[in-house]
C-alpha cells in the first residue's frame, strides 16, 4: 500500500506557553524522582515503586512506550537473583485475580506470569501517588533470562493500550482522585547529572524554558493495515527531518502526512526506518572512539508543530566511561524492520517532554539545564547492599534515614537542592534526593540499582515559580 493513499485522522497541531500551565497550575501535580542507571551497553530511568503491606520496594524501568506494570513474582523460573522478587504472602493488602499475563516483544522474547492486586505506591512512600486495589502482573518467567538494571517496569503508555485492557496507573490515579489530570511529563538529566523528575498531573514549569509546541497524537490512518496498533502508543507526527539545516525529504514523499514518531522513555537511542536513518548516519561520518570529533559533527532536526528541535553531538553522541576514559559512539540506530521513528533519551533529554491523554496530544519544551554532577563519573549499578526480598520495617517507613540500610555506593549519592542549586555527597552509601516544588508538589523516593545490564524496548508497529523545597528523608 503507498503511503500517498493515506489520510490521517488527528486534531490540529499548536503552540502552546502560558495559557496551559494557568489552566492546570491549581492541579495537584506529584514529583517523583527518576534515578539514570548508565551500565556497560544500556541506560535506564529508573523509579522506586513500593508495591503491598507492608511495602516491598521495587525498582522500576519508567517507560512511555509500554503500558503494564509488571515485577517478579518469588517464584519466577528465570528472574536474576538480585532482584526484588514479590510475595503476596507477605502483604494484607493483597487480592487474588489470577488471570494470565502475557507479554511479547518484537524480538519474539515475551515475560509470561498472572495478574494479582495490591497497593501500589510510585516513588516511595508517601509521595501521595498511592493507588488501592491496582493491578499488576508477577511474572514467572521473564524474557530471555533477562538482567536488566532494573527489576521490571512501570509502563505509562495511552489509556486502555495495557495488555488484558487493565488500567494504567495515570487511568487510575485520576480515578482514585489522587491528581486531576492525566498527564505526566518527565525531566531526564543526561549522563551522571541528578534531577531527573518524573512529574504526575501535568507539567513543572521550572523544568523547562519557553514554550510548550504540542502535536497531536494520531489515533486512525485509513487504510493502514496495522492501524489498530496506533492507540497502543504515543504515536505523533514531524514533517520535516533535517541534517545540517538540509531538509532530508523523507517526510513529504509521503504525500505530506508526515513521518510517524514515538516519544519513548524505554529506548537509549534514536531509532527509525533505515531507508530513512541510514542515509543520516553516513552524513554524520563515523564517530572517534575518543570523541576527538564529537563537537564537530552536525546537527539533526525534527519538525514538530511547526517548530525544528534541534538534536546536536552533545546530545546523539552517547559517551561512556569506560577503564577511567571516556568513549564516545553514535546514538542513532536505523532498523529496516520499523516504519517509525523513536525518539529515545538522546532527545528526551533535551527537550522535557508532556505527554496529555486528555487532549491526545504530547509537548515539547527546552528542558533547562541540569545542575552540575556531585561526582565524576557515570551512574553504575551495583548489586544490592540488602535482602532482594526485603520489606522496609517501621523504623525505615518512619524515615530513620540514620539507621535505613546503605541503597547506593558512596560515589552515587547527592542531594538535590533545586532552591539554593547545590549539590552535597552523602555517607554511608546512603542517598537523599529532594526536587524543588510548589505547594501541592511533593517529591520524594529512594533507588537501589540491581544489576548491570539495562533492556532496551523498540516500538515496532508491524511486530506489535517553585518557591519553597520539601526535603524528606528517604526510605532504605
Amino acid at each position: 500500500m503507498k503511503f500517498a493513499a493515506f489520510a490521517v485522522c488527528v486534531m490540529s497541531a499548536a503552540r502552546i506557553g502560558s495559557s496551559f500551565l494557568t489552566a492546570t497550575s491549581n492541579a495537584r501535580i506529584i514529583n517523583v524522582p527518576l534515578l539514570h542507571v548508565d551500565a556497560m551497553k544500556h541506560s535506564a530511568y529508573v523509579v522506586q515503586v513500593n508495591i503491598g503491606t507492608p511495602p516491598q520496594k521495587f525498582f522500576l524501568q519508567f517507560d512511555s512506550g509500554s503500558s503494564n506494570l509488571w515485577v517478579p513474582s518469588k517464584s519466577c523460573s528465570n528472574c536474576k537473583s538480585t532482584a526484588h522478587k514479590y510475595d503476596s504472602s507477605k502483604s494484607t493488602s493483597f487480592s487474588r485475580n489470577g488471570e494470565p499475563f502475557f507479554l511479547s516483544y518484537a524480538d519474539d522474547s515475551f515475560d509470561k506470569g498472572f495478574l494479582s492486586q495490591d497497593k501500589v505506591t510510585i516513588g516511595g512512600i508517601n509521595t501521595g501517588a498511592t493507588i488501592s486495589r491496582f493491578p499488576f502482573a508477577e511474572v514467572m518467567k521473564e524474557a530471555k533470562d533477562s538482567k536488566n538494571a532494573f527489576d521490571g517496569i512501570i509502563g505509562f503508555g495511552p489509556p486502555g493500550s495495557a495488555v488484558d485492557n487493565i488500567p494504567t496507573p495515570m487511568e487510575m490515579l485520576v480515578e482514585q482522585k489522587k491528581i486531576e489530570h492525566n498527564v505526566f511529563a518527565a525531566y531526564l538529566a543526561p549522563g551522571e547529572n541528578s534531577g531527573s523528575t518524573l512529574s504526575l498531573g501535568g507539567p513543572d514549569r521550572s523544568f523547562y524554558t519557553g514554550d510548550i509546541t504540542y502535536v497531536p497524537v494520531v489515533r486512525y490512518i485509513p487504510g493502514f493495515a496495522l492501524d489498530n496498533l496506533l492507540p497502543k502508543y504515543w504515536v505523533f507526527l514531524a514533517s520535516d527531518i533535517k541534517i545540517a539545516g538540509q531538509s532530508t525529504g523523507f517526510c513529504s514523499w509521503q504525500n505530506g502526512i508526515g513521518c510517524l514518531m514515538v516519544a519513548d522513555t524505554g529506548t537509549r537511542i534514536l531509532a527509525g526506518p533505515s531507508r530513512e536513518l541510514d542515509p543520516i548516519i553516513k552524513f554524520i561520518g563515523p564517530v572517534n572512539q575518543d570523541c576527538s570529533n564529537a563537537d564537530t559533527l552536525p546537527t539533526l532536526s525534527l519538525a514538530l508543530g511547526g517548530r525544528d528541535f534541534d538534536i546536536g553531538p552533545d546530545f546523539y553522541v552517547i559517551r561512556k566511561l569506560i577503564s577511567g576514559e571516556v568513549q564516545c559512539h553514535l546514538g542513532i540506530e536505523g532498523d529496516k524492520d520499523l516504519p517509525n521513528w523513536i525518539l529515545g533519551t538522546p532527545f528526551l533529554q533535551k527537550y522535557y517532554t508532556i505527554w496529555d491523554a486528555e487532549q491526545q496530544r504530547v509537548g515539547f519544551a527546552t528542558a533547562k539545564a541540569p545542575l552540575p554532577a556531585p561526582v565524576a563519573g557515570i551512574w553504575r549499578p551495583i548489586m544490592p547492599l540488602a535482602s532482594a526480598n526485603e520489606v522496609l520495617t517501621d523504623e525505615e517507613q518512619h524515615g530513620d534515614l540514620a539507621n535505613a540500610k546503605a541503597l547506593l555506593a558512596n560515589d552515587a549519592g547527592a542531594l538535590w537542592d533545586g532552591t539554593e542549586q547545590q549539590h552535597r555527597g552523602l555517607t554511608s552509601g546512603e542517598m537523599l534526593l529532594a526536587g524543588p516544588s510548589n505547594s501541592q508538589t511533593v517529591i520524594m523516593g529512594s533507588f537501589l540499582t540491581v544489576s548491570s545490564l539495562g533492556l532496551v524496548f523498540y516500538f515496532v508497529l508491524h511486530c506489535r515559580e517553585r518557591p519553597s523545597t520539601i526535603v524528606t528523608p528517604l526510605l532504605g
